[in-house]
């Protein structure tokens, strides 16, 4: 059983201390409930038949719905690790944040998160002139050991499970894959087909801009 509220994984609440160039730095997440969901959804893709559409998604609930929340703890972490009193806002508010990012940010937080990784976000843009802030982890305290872990992984078997060739012969299993089942969550929805993209889109991002790139520095 996940050890937080619900099923999702619980982190560190003690107060931010403040690193590089005013913001306070992420501290790092409590393992226990983060690694649990993590293993339980690593070992369902590995016993998971090549032809078998019950895929889970990497949420601590595995279920894809749960991608699309902007107050899931990860987005929380976001806010909480920056120096802006920004919180994650739906599409028609006036800080609008695509739903491609929402999925994002959760993806990353769940795979950062179960590899025990320290991390705070920094922002690129948006904030000044009111557009939809854009965030960027910042992995410059972080394990270079447990990064490398993380891009390995997401090399050799996430990037190959979300891949659209292996979606869409899942596609022909027994189950099936439906493009148009839809998912929602407060607000947001996506199709099955844009969710599964977008998740491809989100783990490719990972690791070839963010823990590539730290690794090289």
């Amino acid at each position: 059983m996940l050890s937080s509220d619900d099923d999702e994984p619980t982190f560190n609440r003690g107060p931010p201390f403040f690193g590089w160039n005013g913001f306070s730095a992420q501290r790092e997440p409590s393992l226990a409930g983060a690694q649990q969901a993590f293993e339980e959804y690593n070992t369902h893709w590995d016993q998971l038949d090549i032809n078998d559409a019950a895929i889970r998604y990497p949420t601590p609930s595995g279920n894809g719905g749960d991608l699309l929340d902007v107050g899931s703890r990860y987005m929380q972490q976001i806010k909480s690790s920056n120096r802006y009193g920004w919180a994650p806002k739906l599409p028609n508010s006036n800080l609008p944040i695509h739903p491609h990012q929402v999925v994002r940010y959760n993806i990353f937080g769940f795979f950062i998160a179960a590899f025990g990784i320290r991390v705070r976000y920094t922002v690129l843009e948006g904030l000044e002139n009111g557009s939809s802030p854009q965030w960027k982890p910042d992995f410059r305290q972080a394990d270079q050991e447990k990064l490398k872990m993380l891009r390995d992984h997401l090399r050799r078997k996430e990037q190959k499970r979300w891949h659209p060739d292996q979606m869409n012969r899942r596609k022909n299993g027994v189950v099936g894959l439906g493009d148009e089942e839809v998912f929602l969550k407060g607000g947001i929805s996506m199709t099955g087909r844009e969710l599964r993209e977008a998740v491809c889109l989100a783990i490719t991002e990972l690791r070839q801009v963010y823990v590539e790139t730290a690794l090289r520095l």
